[in-house]
């Protein structure tokens, strides 16, 4: 009896235990979706209010945009075109198919210009379009031997004092402006200085750009300043200044479909959409009504391209390794970067581009 007492008396006990322990549970589960509900709510409550923030900004944008309409009209001013280079320029090499360009309205993005990887050296570009040898260009020859010798900083000196002084000679301007990313590229991505060179390179090439949308080397150097700022901004910024990059790399492929460092350009515009996520997409969509499109099949044609009309040119090399690579396909991506780390650098963004190369290779 005693053994039944206290058999039953234990089996109550656990019973009475189990019980509690349930209730407990049952509870803690209650509290726990009360506040999961309660967080939904308030989530509901921010998303809601974040659409009538996007909303509300996007009226304001199309408001400033009815605004400034008009006023863009009156500030092109056109000056002395272009002379067309000599068949020997890379400018002048044709290419294997026309470039398709859009019109100034669609959505454009700066090659940076979207998600930052941290790893993208300043575009390093020669073979500009020779000069007239008119009055504007009287006394800059100096100052392209000097560029063309690699003397960055003397350079610079003597073209900041000119475009100081000739604020509107586009050919002064925009030359400084190729100074300043010049002299940038021989310092390291997170140097200061980098930054504060790009951008008063991109204030002088903007300048130029306001003076005259019709000479090809103001459009080439506002499209590499603008592609470059991009390094140094916001993503809202971002997208902003690529409605600008991308008008002057349709300006300037309009006057020279074969020009490779524009090709280059677009390829970097074409992998950086193609490379955007959902999210950015939407955010880009919030801002601007047309979101961008474009494929790693577009950016590996003009990489491609400009491979055939610059070889071996490393930060080209690595770009279409990394739409390979985007695209899924690593023996190709495998077969540029082996090439790439074989190449000799030619200042620091090629230094850190071959690096690059390195250990992508290594994770791929």
């Amino acid at each position: 009896m005693n053994t039944y007492n206290t058999v039953l008396g234990a089996s109550t006990a656990f019973l009475a235990t189990a019980v509690v322990i349930q209730s407990g549970a049952l509870y803690f589960l209650y509290r726990k979706l009360k506040a999961l509900r309660i967080k939904c709510e308030q989530t509901t409550s921010t998303c809601n209010a974040l659409q009538d923030d996007v909303n509300g900004l996007k009226q304001r944008v199309k408001h400033l945009e009815e605004q400034q309409a008009p006023q863009k009209q009156r500030n092109t001013v056109t000056f002395p075109s272009f002379i067309p280079p000599s068949s020997g320029d890379p400018a002048s090499t044709s290419m294997s198919r026309v470039a398709s360009l859009t019109s100034s309205s669609d959505f454009q993005d700066a090659y940076d210009d979207w998600p930052d990887d941290g790893t993208a050296p300043l575009i390093n570009l020669e073979g500009d379009w020779k000069s007239n040898g008119s009055v504007e260009t009287t006394g800059l020859k100096h100052a392209d031997e000097l560029h063309e010798k690699g003397e960055h900083q003397k350079c610079y000196d003597e073209l900041k004092k000119r475009a100081e002084a000739e604020p509107t000679n586009p050919e002064v301007l925009w030359r400084f402006a190729r100074a300043c990313h010049s002299l940038a590229n021989t310092f390291d991505q997170k140097n200061p200085k980098r930054k504060e060179l790009v951008q008063e390179g991109h204030k002088f090439a903007v300048a130029a750009y306001k003076i005259t949308d019709k000479d090809f080397n103001v459009l080439k150097w506002a499209a590499v300043l603008s592609g470059a700022l991009t390094d140094y901004l916001g993503t809202k910024d971002k997208i902003k200044e690529g409605f600008t990059f991308k008008e002057y790399l349709d300006k300037g492929l309009a006057i020279s479909p074969g020009e490779y460092s524009l090709l280059h350009m677009r390829g970097r515009f074409s992998y950086n959409v193609a490379n955007l996520s959902w999210l950015e997409r939407k955010a880009a969509a919030a801002f601007f009504a047309t979101p961008p499109t474009a494929t790693f099949d577009e950016a590996i044609t003009d990489f491609a391209e400009v491979e055939k009309l610059k070889p071996d040119w490393v930060e080209n090399l690595i770009f279409l390794a990394k739409s390979y690579i985007a695209k899924g396909d690593k023996e190709k991506a495998k077969a540029v970067l082996n090439r790439t780390i074989k190449l000799q650098p030619e200042d620091e963004a090629d230094r850190e581009f071959i690096e690059e190369a390195k250990k992508t290779l290594k994770s791929l």
